[in-house]
């Protein structure tokens, strides 16, 4: 397919609309199958104020992480499970294990290595297929807006356990994990500020995970049962 249009007859390049929450970008058709879960229908209605710029899918992560601010929106380094009433996010240094603990809890997984989030009485939550520079990961796609119920400061060990962590640790976590541009960062503050935002209205704990947790099965992973009988109590 000829992405670039047919300049002999001056026809406009075929593009596609890709959502990323409430961001919007077009690229070049066909799409890169990583990103083809988040084809935007071109009759929803959901595009705002004229056409979305146009972007290389491979300038895509650094994009998002950029525009992010505007409307509202930070990108966190983080994976993310499905649990009741929402998601946990789960945020720690990177090799520790948070996409390996999201591929091992089987459907409840939610996104592997990056949350787009915006913050508010409920603080909303879509999955990305990237963060910062990290390759596309498939299976997970952003048509689903979740609400996050907690962040999990992800520890590894021996036996699955969990409890409640101060405030300034979920500030600390969330700021470590706020996905920053690659060069130069003209929402610096704004960044900041929805980050805390983010860090005072979701409560955190820390979660230990075996550091290598079987796939799950029926019914789930035993750090995830710990998990959900913590959260039943909130």
């Amino acid at each position: 397919m000829n992405t670039q249009g047919n300049r002999g007859t001056g026809a406009p390049p075929v593009t596609v609309t890709l959502a990323f929450g409430p961001l919007r970008y077009r690229v070049p058709a066909p799409v890169p199958p990583d990103l083809a879960a988040f084809t935007l229908a071109l009759d929803d209605g959901s595009t705002p104020h004229g056409a979305p710029p146009l972007v290389d899918p491979g300038d895509l992560a650094d994009r998002v992480v950029l525009d992010a601010p505007t409307v509202g929106a930070v990108v966190l380094h983080a994976a993310a499970v499905r649990v009741e009433g929402g998601v946990a996010l789960l945020v720690a240094p990177p090799g520790t294990g948070k996409t390996t603990a999201a591929v091992h809890a089987g459907d409840r997984a939610f996104a592997y290595n990056g949350v787009l989030c915006v913050p508010g009485d409920s603080t909303r939550a879509w999955a990305l297929p990237f963060a910062g520079g990290a390759p596309p990961q498939p299976r997970v796609s952003s048509a689903m807006e979740l609400p996050v119920r907690v962040v999990l400061i992800l520890v590894r060990g021996d036996t699955p356990w969990f409890e409640w962590a101060p405030g300034a640790a979920a500030t600390t976590s969330v700021l470590r994990a706020c996905v920053c541009p690659r060069s130069g960062d003209p929402h610096r503050r704004v960044r900041a500020v929805i980050a805390l935002e983010i860090a005072s209205r979701v409560r955190a704990g820390r979660l230990t995970v075996p550091p290598s947790p079987s796939p799950s099965r029926s019914p789930s992973p035993v750090w995830l049962d710990v998990l959900d009988r913590a959260l039943k109590g909130m």
